[in-house]
């Protein structure tokens, strides 16, 4: 053992070839396992963005929910103290613009959603 200990000491090891075949191994195994590292990096990194995307488009739409449902009683009010048939009828456009624009609104959210596609 101690001949073995001053041949490692003096560079002379006998197994060096296998010392630097390990070390060749070790060294891939280290350069995958920071690239797996990296790849769950990344994804996590993705998995956030799309979290804050998702929390932006959701307060988007309770927006725009919250939007057309005051819109629409607005006009509910302004109809039922309206006493001129032709502002009634503008009254009515608008209602109708409203109704339009939510139900393209659940139309774009219908379409794009995971059971739709």
């Amino acid at each position: 053992m101690i001949e073995f200990l001053r041949a490692l000491a003096k560079g002379n090891c006998p197994c060096r070839s296998e010392l630097e075949a390990l070390n060749a191994k070790m060294d891939r195994a280290i350069n995958l396992l920071t690239q797996l590292l990296e790849r769950e990096n990344t994804t996590m990194k993705t998995l956030q963005d799309l979290q804050t995307d998702v929390t932006t488009e959701t307060n988007a739409v309770t927006g725009v929910t919250t939007l057309l449902s005051g819109l629409s009683a607005q006009i509910a009010q302004l109809k039922s103290e309206q006493t001129d048939p032709g502002t009634a009828a503008k009254i009515d456009d608008l209602a109708t613009q409203v109704e339009s624009n939510a139900a393209a609104l659940a139309a774009a959210v219908a379409a794009n959603t995971p059971a739709a596609q």
